[in-house]
C-alpha cells in the first residue's frame, strides 16, 4: 500500500467524525440562550415605568431581564405601558 492510498482512506474514514463534531458544535452555538439582566429601578423624580432613565440600564426591562426595586428604591413605578419580564425582585 502506498501512503497516498492510506492517506486518502484516513480522510474517508474521519470525515464523519468532523462532520458530526461540526454539527454538535453549531448546535451548542445557536442554542446558547440570551443572557438576562437585572435591571434596577433607580427612579428619583418621575415614576414611569417606560422611562429610560429611571433604569441602571438605561431601559426598560424585557421579557428577558428581571426587573429589580431593591429598599432604596424610593419612588412608585406607575406601569405606562405593556410590558412583559422575566422576573421581579422586591
Amino acid at each position: 500500500m502506498t501512503f497516498s492510498y492510506l492517506f486518502k482512506r484516513s480522510r474517508l474514514f474521519l470525515f464523519p467524525f468532523f462532520l458530526f463534531a461540526a454539527a454538535v458544535m453549531l448546535f451548542f452555538a445557536s442554542a446558547s440562550p440570551a443572557r438576562a439582566a437585572t435591571d434596577t429601578w433607580i427612579a428619583t423624580s418621575s415614576g414611569n415605568w417606560s422611562s429610560a432613565s429611571n433604569w441602571s440600564l438605561g431601559t426598560a426591562p424585557t421579557a428577558s431581564d428581571t426587573a429589580l426595586f431593591s429598599a432604596s428604591s424610593t419612588q412608585n413605578a406607575l406601569i405606562d405601558t405593556g410590558i412583559a419580564i422575566g422576573g421581579l425582585e422586591i
